[in-house]
């Protein structure tokens, strides 16, 4: 059973009645394509209440439904997390953690939801067959190495997609990255007539210069691959870069993809790396490696950021779901 079960039915039920007081104040268009999406209110809401910043709560409220009849837009929420369910050879819980990585992704109510190392098999078909009636618009794992092992990446979407995605190799990898056939995939969603691309990835692990270097020629596979993507589109690259964020490295990558993400809002700021659980071992500080980043373009814009430290109830103990964090960012189609 999850700890945060209760504290969320809670926080949901405080948040939607808020929502709708300031809707009942007619502060918001009635035209489903002009409002902003009620589950960004909320969102935003709980964002408030988790971070206990109850003072700024109904200023950050006011503002949004000041600012709401100057956009004519559409909203997305989008999920990217690290779920650490590797193949079966690793004794890593999967089996155990599954469930509630599910429920804790569905309970999110996002848009997208894009993951990483979804590698383990009987893990993976479980996550989506719980996955399914939310999320019914979920990608295949792709291509898969000599040794059987796909990306690990998937795309989970309430959207329909508007074409077959694509999956994209990586060719340059080292060390177990070898064992996977990592790379990126690409879906294209029909937002009310405006196109949104998404490249959901993830990167070579570990430190060290021919890594690093390795790192840099994956990410000129993502730019070549969003160089063909017409600049009136809205286009994330989303997955676990294993690039901490203010480093040279992080400003090569955003450079290179045009791209730029929000600080995540709230006390935690960072999302791997972590001494407090027994899944993966951690040396040194922790970081921010996983992002949510946009393509820089007029039509859209990124209004939102959070990351959030899931975990279970697990004999007696609260545990992480993953060696990871997860990150949700709100995006504005305009």
């Amino acid at each position: 059973m999850l700890n945060y079960e209760l504290f969320t039915l809670k926080r949901t039920a405080f948040a939607s009645g808020l929502y709708r007081h300031f809707f009942s104040c007619n502060f918001f268009p009635k035209d489903r394509n002009t409002q902003i999406i009620p589950s960004l209110i909320i969102s935003y809401i709980e964002i408030i209440i988790n971070r206990s910043l109850f003072i700024s709560l109904f200023f950050g409220v006011s503002l949004i439904c000041f600012f709401s009849n100057g956009f004519a837009q559409d909203t997305l929420k989008i999920v990217s997390w690290n779920v650490f369910l590797r193949p079966s050879i690793l004794a890593d819980k999967q089996m155990k953690r599954v469930d509630s990585i599910a429920n804790y992704l569905i309970e999110t109510n996002a848009d997208v939801i894009i993951l990483q190392e979804v590698f383990h098999n009987r893990a993976s078909k479980h996550l989506n067959e719980l996955m399914a009636e939310s999320y019914p618009n979920i990608t295949k794992p792709g291509p898969k190495s000599l040794f059987g092992v796909a990306s690990g990446v998937l795309v989970y979407s309430k959207v329909k997609f508007k074409n077959q995605p694509k999956h994209y190799s990586f060719k340059d990898k080292t060390g177990a990255d070898r064992l996977a056939k990592k790379g990126l995939v690409h879906v294209t969603l029909d937002i009310e007539g405006k196109d949104l691309d998404i490249l959901g990835t993830h990167l070579q692990a570990g430190r060290g210069l021919k890594r690093i270097g390795i790192r840099k020629n994956q990410v000129e596979v993502i730019n070549t691959v969003q160089r063909e993507i017409s600049d009136s589109n809205a286009v994330l690259y989303v997955g676990d870069f294993n690039i901490a964020a203010s480093t040279a490295n992080f400003d090569s990558l955003t450079k290179t993809l045009h791209a730029s993400t929000l600080e995540p809002m709230g006390k935690l700021k960072n999302t791997c790396n972590f001494k407090d659980h027994d899944l993966m071992e951690a040396n040194g500080k922790s970081y921010w490696i996983d992002f949510i980043f946009l393509r820089k373009n007029k039509r859209s814009k990124l209004i939102g950021s959070i990351i959030e430290s899931p975990r279970q109830i697990m004999n007696g103990k609260s545990l992480r779901l993953s060696d990871h964090n997860p990150i949700t960012s709100t995006l504005i189609l305009k």
